[in-house]
């Protein structure tokens, strides 16, 4: 699973082996992520323009395509 806290404390959860294109574009709300080990790709533009993300990130070894942005 991929694990997003929120701005307001409440948990997403999503059973992503890909975060597809434009996923998450735009989003200001996004202070955590963890992507799980069950995804492999990573769209292009997936997290483009986000912001006020202060969390840590970690891209596990299972992700073996980034797309740009």
């Amino acid at each position: 699973f991929t694990l997003i806290i929120n701005s307001d404390n409440t948990l997403s959860a999503y059973n992503f082996t890909e975060i597809p294109n434009d996923e998450f574009s735009g989003q200001n709300t996004l202070l955590g992520l963890r992507i799980g080990d069950n995804v492999t790709t990573i769209g292009s533009n997936a997290f483009y323009n986000c912001s006020g993300f202060t969390g840590s990130l970690t891209i596990p070894d299972s992700v073996t395509s980034i797309g740009s942005n």
